[in-house]
């Protein structure tokens, strides 16, 4: 039996039994905070998910599908940058 209590976020964070669980969690997050690194994109852009490090975008323009598509890598730098690790290596487009 344990002998001190800890916090959710500590058992989260250090429990390996709860790896996929702290998966879902970063993934969900880039997704919440995706306006918060991409504040301009807010009325042309609607994040879906991240499933296996691929983030899912909903795009109605074509023109502007294209042009994120051609900036892709340098989305993924700064969205990888903000959360200080690797939580995204590519992105996809829907309409």
């Amino acid at each position: 039996m344990h002998n001190k209590f800890v916090s959710i976020k500590e058992a989260l964070n250090t429990n390996p039994e709860l790896s996929n669980i702290r998966n879902i969690v970063k993934q969900s997050e880039v997704v919440e905070k995706f306006f918060s690194v991409f504040p301009e994109m807010e009325k042309v852009v609607t994040p879906v998910r991240v499933n296996k490090k691929v983030l899912m975008l909903k795009v109605e323009s074509s023109v502007l599908r294209s042009e994120l598509k051609f900036n892709e890598s340098l989305m993924v730098e700064t969205i990888n940058k903000f959360f200080n690790e690797e939580r995204v290596r590519s992105v996809r487009f829907a309409s």
